[in-house]
């Protein structure tokens, strides 16, 4: 039996029927499983969908659901806004609760907003059928708020045109999905995912759009990152990824855009980021753990990598860099660790600066070009420390601090320049190492 429906109408709406002229309210609350609600308020202003002190409500039991709501607004000041689900945060919230539930949201003009939450299971995870909040092409200063509890949801939120767009996500559960796009200037997304399995698909295009998210992992399963920015003075800004098996890739291909990652830890973590332009950055302050990988390419000029510390075990940090003036400062802790840094393609006026501390680390530096300087500094016992360079005018130094003693604690650096005006230093303490120089 269809649970009840009870819609309040002010003047002027017309419940998925013709435009209201005014401005128009409504405010929905339908209790059980199966039910739709379809409102229209095209043609209105200032209209809305439920109050804080009377939002719209669908719930059902857990394991019940398969409710719809189906939402359209156009022109300006238009917002949708609801209940306050008691296990959510109170970031203020449309409620739908239950399971295989559907939202969709549509929204045009100047100052929409829309605050959605959800909590269940399997909600968005419909075949055929649009789950999404949309602000159309001409929102200006829109915003969409969601916030999703329970397993295997789903979620798409589109912006487009306009600037000063923002898009807030919060899910907590497993295997849940979000994926966001915004098109337009000084856009913001604010995402945070908490549990296993979960993944944030985002792509943003214009001017000075940033991103900013936190994922936290409870066991051993993979959470995913991934961001796509086309834009000049782009940012993505990663508080902390925490478990195991996680993924952050990252593609910003235009100038001045950055990417900041203070915590990222567990076993077997990637990171992947890819910068086309000038004057780009990668800043990661920690990568802790075993297995872990940081891979950065850069293909501009006046480029800038830092890696604070990766610290751990088998570690891998591959840094590649194409362009003049580009600067790499990497630092590695622990055992058996791998850093290749490569400035290639004719370039000049590099630096690169490596430094490890442990034991049976490895450091390959390669530069391709002139007037550039590499530095590696290695301390602990079977370091391996390879400086490559082949243009003019360059400058190798390779600092190696450890006891030795014996062959088998050996460290071992070499230097090869293969043009003129070059120099090449090499400071080794201890014994049993060996310095190899080739000009």
């Amino acid at each position: 039996m269809r649970a009840p429906l009870m819609v309040l109408l002010a003047a002027g709406l017309a419940l998925a029927a013709s435009p209201a002229i005014a401005a128009s309210s409504s405010y929905i609350t339908q209790t059980g499983a199966g039910n739709t609600s379809d409102v229209d308020q095209s043609g209105s202003t200032t209209s809305q969908i439920g109050t804080s002190a009377s939002p719209f409500v669908q719930e059902a039991a857990s394991g019940l659901g398969g409710n719809i709501i189906i939402i359209t607004q156009t022109n300006s000041g238009n917002s949708v806004l609801g209940a306050v689900m008691l296990a959510l945060p109170a970031v203020g919230s449309i409620g739908q609760s239950g399971t295989a539930n559907q939202a969709t949201i549509i929204q045009a003009g100047l100052v929409g907003s829309v605050r959605l939450s959800q909590s269940g299971d399997y909600n968005g995870n419909f075949t055929g059928a649009v789950h999404a909040i949309e602000q159309g092409k001409d929102s200006e200063a829109a915003s969409a708020s969601l916030i999703q509890t329970g397993t295997r949801n789903d979620f798409s939120i589109r912006q487009e045109g306009g600037s000063l767009n923002s898009a807030v996500v919060v899910q907590t559960g497993t295997a849940n999905l979000v994926e966001l796009s915004q098109s337009g200037n000084s856009l913001s997304l604010s995402l945070t995912q908490t549990n296993n399995n979960n993944q944030a698909i985002v792509t943003q295009t214009g001017l000075r759009d940033s991103v900013t998210a936190s994922q936290t992992n409870t066991a051993v399963l993979s959470n995913l990152i991934s961001a796509s920015q086309a834009g000049v003075d782009d940012k993505v800004s990663i508080a902390s990824q925490r478990g195991s098996g996680n993924v952050i890739t990252t593609l910003q291909s235009s100038t001045n855009d950055s990417l900041a990652i203070a915590l990222q830890d567990g076993y077997g973590v990637r990171l992947s980021n890819v910068q086309t332009g000038d004057a780009n950055a990668l800043a990661v302050s920690l990568q802790t753990g075993t297995s872990n990988t940081i891979t950065n390419t850069q293909t501009g000029n006046n480029d800038i990598a830092t890696v604070t510390s990766q610290s751990g075990t088998n570690l891998t940090l591959t840094n590649t860099q194409r362009g003049n003036n580009g600067i790499a400062l990497l630092t590695q802790s622990g055992n058996l660790n791998v850093a290749v840094l490569l400035q290639d393609s004719g370039s000049a006026f590099n630096t690169a600066a490596l430094t490890q501390s442990g034991v049976n680390n490895q450091a390959t530096v390669t530069q391709e070009g002139r007037h550039s300087d590499a530095k590696v500094n290695q301390s602990g016992n079977w370091s391996f420390a390879v400086i490559l360079q082949s243009g003019t005018n360059n400058a190798a130094s390779t600092e190696q601090f450890g006891a030795g003693q014996t062959a088998a604690a050996s460290n071992v650096a070499s230097t090869t320049q293969s043009s003129s005006g070059n120099t090449a230093s090499a400071t080794q303490t201890g014994a049993g190492h060996s310095v190899t120089v080739r000009q």
